[in-house]
């Protein structure tokens, strides 16, 4: 998968990224307490938090199972 200059859609990229992560530290509790997304566009931060669900105030709509903010 590459957005950008291979022009996969930035939209349909971010939840697969996000439910990629998602599973694989699912899958290996422990391992991991953060995992931090780097992105170079507005567009691009924008897919991510839109497949975030986030509310608009920087928060995300679904809330945290372990309750982090």
């Amino acid at each position: 998968m590459s957005p950008g200059v291979f022009g996969y859609p930035k939209e349909e990229a971010a939840p697969v990224a996000l439910r990629t992560v998602a599973d694989w530290i699912a899958a290996r509790p422990g391992r991991f307490d953060r995992v931090v997304f780097t992105v170079y566009e507005e567009t691009d931060e924008r897919a991510y938090r839109q497949a975030l669900g986030e509310t608009g105030d920087g928060r995300c709509a679904r809330p945290d199972p372990d309750g982090r903010p």
